[in-house]
């Protein structure tokens, strides 16, 4: 059984190319585009999901946000409860992801029980920041130290 690497997931991009990445990335989310609104609805009625074209990655909460846009400008999807087995590595499909997509993804990370941070940016398919942030005493000084496992 894994340790999970639990945090913030952020994908961002032009809004047909996040809305694209949802439909295959996501299929658990409902999307509903309201052009004349600019309103992007998501919606999911279950707590446990699993991302799709990456490995072990999954939502765990119900999703229910509205994005504003203005006509075609980039749009941010974040998801606040995401767990991943250990730690996100990007061969593991997020650069396959973000580079058919054209989108970015962000992760932000913690792992309790091995005790590490991760901070993680892709873009259009490239891997533009890969940290992992160790601490010396990982209770007192990480911000978040109880999440992940």
């Amino acid at each position: 059984m894994p340790n999970w690497n639990s945090g913030t997931l952020k994908i961002r991009g032009q809004k047909d190319n996040v809305i694209s990445t949802l439909k295959e990335f996501a299929p658990f989310i409902d999307v509903d585009v309201d052009d004349e609104m600019g309103i992007i609805s998501l919606f999911s009625n279950e707590n446990k999901h699993i991302f799709c074209g990456v490995r072990r990655a999954y939502c765990q909460q119900q999703v229910a946000d509205e994005v504003y846009f203005d006509s075609d400008e980039e749009v941010l999807v974040v998801f606040s409860c995401v767990e991943i087995a250990w730690s996100l590595l990007p061969e593991h499909g997020w650069l396959d992801v973000s580079k058919k997509h054209q989108i970015d993804f962000r992760w932000h990370g913690f792992e309790r029980g091995m005790q590490f941070q991760q901070d993680i940016e892709i873009c259009k398919g490239e891997l533009i920041k890969s940290i992992e942030i160790t601490y010396d005493d990982y209770k007192w000084d990480c911000p978040f130290p109880n999440h992940g496992g």
